[in-house]
């Protein structure tokens, strides 16, 4: 299965979120039967409502399928290398904004401070703190 622009979904991720799914549909499955059968629902209702349900999950899945993966995600290494600007003064931590959301960083240079509004590279990533340098540095 191919998400636009995402590459190959594995097989074990789409079993995966299968498993996790069944319990829920199980549970419709349980309770439209049993209120369905109590309340004389016509058998094309539980099978709409069950449906809907089972559709609901496939619907979801290219939105969430990610968080079933046990693969690290990409997107961490991706950072290195872009660039962006200090929000505060980093001497030497404070918050940088790359790529439209605001980081937490660390100044890699030596006795030096990047001012507020200045030009910035992240060089490597420490956790969820980004380590970056002076982009006149580079």
């Amino acid at each position: 299965m191919n998400t636009p622009g995402r590459g190959k979904i594995a097989a074990p991720v789409i079993i995966r979120y299968t498993l996790l799914q069944l319990p829920a549909l199980g549970l419709v499955t349980a309770l439209v039967l049993f209120f369905g059968g109590r309340t004389n629902l016509a058998w094309y209702w539980k099978l709409i409502i069950i449906s809907a349900w089972a559709l609901k999950d496939i619907i979801m899945f290219p939105f969430v399928w990610r968080s079933y993966s046990t693969r690290p995600h990409d997107t961490v290494h991706s950072m290195i290398g872009k660039t962006g600007t200090a929000v505060d003064t980093l001497a030497p931590r404070g918050r940088v904004l790359v790529s439209n959301e605001v980081w937490q960083a660390y100044s890699t240079a030596d006795h030096d401070t990047i001012i507020s509004g200045g030009k910035i590279i992240v060089v490597d990533m420490e956790g969820l703190t980004l380590m970056v340098k002076s982009h006149k540095e580079m």
